[in-house]
């Protein structure tokens, strides 16, 4: 995606942290009750699509247009 974006290291590297962010959130709001496993899969989607959208620069109201019609 990096390559195909034209994306600098730099961007490359903020929009790695910008999905390992998301990611670490939403695995930390799990709670024990609700969910018997912590598998990555439970956050994994989410955090690549942060990752993506970064990557293509996309705002906050281009990144829920485009996540509302993938899910």
């Amino acid at each position: 995606m990096a390559g195909r974006t034209d994306s600098t290291g730099n961007e490359l590297v903020h929009a790695v942290v910008c999905g390992y962010d998301v990611g670490v959130r939403i695995a930390a709001s799990q709670t024990a009750d609700g969910i018997r496993t912590r598998q990555s899969g439970r956050w994994a989607a989410f955090a690549s699509a942060a990752t993506a959208g970064s990557l293509l620069k996309l705002d906050p109201a281009g990144f829920r247009m485009r996540w509302r019609y993938r899910v």
